[in-house]
């Protein structure tokens, strides 16, 4: 009776890790990922420069880097196998985009906040997705605006990254069946410097896992 008893305990343990394994599987290849970044700059988020779209403006920038993106996936080398077993390269790549204040204040009147806000987003990002868009285009329009605090997102964002705390942004642009889905992920964090008012862009491609079926 013991050896029947362990047998069917050892049974049921192997049933259990064959179930975790399959649940787990989607989940751990869609977390595996390999960017290719394509270019760094930095802008300055003044007024005049962007009104006059200047070169070296964040709009002209950004513009930029969205043609450089477009151009450059179409003709995007071969990921390679990086993806782990049981996972296997998504078809075509995604694209990144990242923002981020290039100097920060340490002495401001809320930041304390800002500090706590940063502690949580850098854990847990304030996560927005954006479905339907039919162009790169539409893309950097909706960005733009979502980054300025316009529209149902960005007013959102605004209200959970408040005060003088200042957003950290980073996105990925899918395309699903022909059109395109951007996810975009904040970090709310420190008062940037805007006597300085510049922003770190990094943008690039960006290779994806998923299950094999």
């Amino acid at each position: 009776m013991r050896e029947t008893f362990l047998l069917l305990l050892l049974i049921a343990s192997l049933a259990l890790s064959s179930v975790a394994r399959a649940d787990s599987g989607p989940a751990h290849c869609q977390s595996v990922a390999k960017e290719v970044t394509l270019g760094t700059v930095t802008a300055t988020a003044g007024i005049f420069a962007n009104f006059w779209n200047s070169k070296g403006s964040l709009s002209y920038e950004s513009r930029k880097a969205f043609d450089a993106m477009s151009g450059a996936i179409p003709k995007a080398a071969s990921a390679g196998a990086f993806c782990p077993q049981g996972c296997h390269t998504k078809q075509g790549p995604s694209f990144f985009f990242r923002s981020t204040p290039r100097l920060v204040l340490s002495d401001y009147e809320d930041a304390a906040h800002c500090n706590q806000l940063y502690a949580q987003t850098q854990n847990q990002p304030l996560r927005y997705e954006k479905k339907g868009l039919h162009s790169l285009k539409e893309a950097e329009k909706w960005i733009g605006r979502f980054s300025r605090g316009k529209g149902t997102e960005g007013e959102s964002l605004y209200e959970r990254c408040d005060g003088s705390c200042s957003p950290r942004y980073s996105y990925v642009v899918t395309t699903i069946s022909s059109l395109l889905t951007i996810e975009a992920q904040v970090v709310c964090g420190p008062a940037r410097d805007q006597e300085d008012d510049t922003y770190e862009l990094e943008y690039g491609y960006r290779w994806s896992c998923e299950a094999v079926q």
